[in-house]
């Protein structure tokens, strides 16, 4: 699961395990000056406000530049904080650019593998799905006896593939629409999506606004069957914290393994559940 923050329109940061990749720097936190890895979903301030921050600080302590996965106009206009920032401060700041598309795969950290989709949101987003490629059989030859497996494969038949296997995703600010734009979500192991609303005049409006309300992501999870775990994150300010408990409460109740980023509110869940 991630660690970190994430509330709507005010800063989201979130921290992949082992601290080495962060998804987005709209947040103040040491994590991301540490961090060999930032992707960037998108361009807006509450995910990429603190970059100026960040690459100051590690070009302050001699640290080596971080790589910044991201689409093209972000990774720009990072370049252009950097040359304005430049007219204040005597500290050279600087990064390894890495231009990700849709369908692209990046070398990670640690092996893991870091795959791009596109998400749906008011401005171009992008996901990412953090994993491994592992060798699996090919599908003509399951079943086979080993004996015939073992004979195909001294005669130089190929018999296995290399396949994505995503164990962490998130999606940025995205509507209910991901699904469909993006399928290859609903494999990975945990996926962290945005569950920006939970009140029931907000629904009509969440999708307009390039964000998810809580009953149209339980619908979609619902749809897909989806069996792995859901980390719902971005919940606006308006939420409370009974009214994020609740939602919690709502998808366990459902059957789907959900977290937030805050495990006062899910053991706070967890135990409403188990009262008789």
């Amino acid at each position: 699961m991630f660690t970190g923050v994430s509330v709507a329109g005010t800063m989201t940061s979130l921290i992949a395990p082992g601290g080495r990749l962060v998804v987005d720097v709209g947040a103040q936190l040491e994590d991301c000056v540490q961090a060999d890895f930032l992707c960037l979903t998108h361009g807006h301030v509450d995910h990429i406000g603190m970059i100026e921050w960040v690459l100051n600080a590690r070009a302050m302590r001699k640290m080596p530049p971080q790589k910044i996965l991201a689409e093209a106009p972000v990774l720009e206009h990072i370049q252009d904080l950097i040359k304005l920032r430049q007219r204040f401060d005597r500290w050279l700041p600087g990064f390894v650019p890495v231009e990700v598309t849709p369908g692209m795969e990046v070398d990670g950290p640690s092996g893991k593998k870091i795959r791009v989709f596109r998400s749906t949101h008011v401005t171009p987003t992008v996901g990412f799905i953090v994993g491994d490629r592992r060798k699996k059989l090919k599908a003509e030859f399951v079943g086979l006896p080993e004996k015939q497996l073992a004979k195909l494969g001294r005669s130089g038949v190929q018999l296995q593939e290399s396949v994505f296997v995503g164990e962490l995703a998130y999606t940025g600010d995205t509507t209910e629409d991901i699904f469909a734009e993006s399928p290859e979500i609903a494999s990975v192991q945990t996926l962290a999506i945005e569950c920006t609303y939970t009140q029931p005049d907000k629904l009509e409006k969440a999708k307009p606004r390039g964000h998810m309300h809580a009953d149209q992501l339980l619908s979609k999870l619902k749809e897909i069957n989806f069996s792995n775990r859901v980390q719902l994150v971005h919940f606006s300010v308006s939420v409370k914290t009974e009214d994020r408990i609740a939602t919690v409460q709502k998808f366990l109740s459902e059957g789907i393994n959900t977290v937030t980023l805050d495990s006062a509110i899910d053991q706070a869940a967890q135990a409403g559940l188990s009262k008789p």
